[in-house]
């Protein structure tokens, strides 16, 4: 997994039982939001100090930026990655918009999006062709097409909404605000909302799904300073820390999340095949 930790300026990388703690990259300014991306092993984040995107690879290696300030960038809190379409979708707080880019940061588009008072955390669901976010202003989880059309109301009047995160396969869509983790369905406004986590919540800024081990991840940069996992079915159950004595966590990411999966192996060896004239391809291991 890796996460952001904007007042100290460091991406962060760690195994998901808290292991293996390593600073990748340093000396940013205020960098935020966080995305991977699993094919590619490219991990992206969005800097609200200097109004950047960058990415690099896993390890750290080979930053580059790109995205800049001259595209009307300000105060980027939410960003998320369409790998197989080949595209970026990020919030932005200061300018009230919701644009995409090539992955590598070319053809700039805004979604033109109407209404945004303060999008935060922002979430693709690329099979079903939309994009899910939190607006911190005006308490709601809302959800468009791919191109900005067709804004719906998904939940509203959460208090302090910071991120979203989606299972796609169970139809829900997880939210972060003030003091509470809740679940509702993607489909319908306000259906089925449920309470994940109440209990020892500061500001949690970043959550993410482990689906297979059915477990939630979310920063805390309340009092915690902490990532903590808890499972997603229940009310407050089994919930730990996993990585503690952080400075001020932001966002998170785990490799092969539900909005970013890995490819099966096999897949892996058909484009290792045509791209290398039948060698073997060894899928690197998470």
């Amino acid at each position: 997994m890796f996460w952001a930790e904007w007042a100290t300026g460091k991406i962060t990388s760690g195994d998901k039982d808290g292991s293996n703690v390593t600073d990748i990259v340093t000396g940013l300014s205020n960098p935020f939001a966080i995305a991977v991306d699993s094919v590619n092993s490219k991990v992206y984040w969005a800097d609200y100090g200097t109004d950047l995107i960058q990415r690099a690879d896993f390890d750290g290696n080979n930053v580059e930026t790109l995205v800049t300030a001259a595209a009307g960038l300000s105060n980027t809190w939410g960003l998320d990655l369409d790998v197989a379409g080949g595209k970026m979708y990020f919030t932005d707080f200061g300018n009230n918009f919701i644009k995409r880019a090539n992955l590598d940061g070319s053809n700039v588009e805004d979604l033109g999006i109407g209404g945004l008072s303060g999008a935060y955390g922002i979430d693709v669901d690329s099979t079903n062709g939309k994009i899910y976010w939190a607006d911190i202003t005006t308490d709601k989880v809302q959800r468009a097409n791919l191109d900005g059309s067709n804004v719906e109301d998904v939940v509203t009047g959460v208090a302090s909404l910071y991120d979203v995160t989606l299972d796609v396969d169970a139809g829900k869509v997880y939210y972060s605000g003030s003091g509470d983790i809740s679940r509702a369905n993607m489909n319908g406004l306000n259906s089925n909302i449920e309470s994940v986590i109440t209990t020892g919540l500061g500001i949690p800024y970043g959550i993410d799904l482990d689906i297979t081990a059915g477990k939630i991840y979310y920063t805390d940069d309340g009092a915690a300073k902490s990532i903590r996992r808890a499972d997603f079915d229940g009310l407050n159950s089994n919930i730990e820390n996993v990585v503690t004595g952080l400075s001020n966590p932001g966002q998170l990411a785990l490799l092969g999340e539900a909005s970013e999966p890995v490819p099966e192996p096999a897949t892996l060896f058909l484009l290792g095949s045509a791209l290398f004239g039948l060698l073997p391809f060894r899928k690197k291991s998470h």
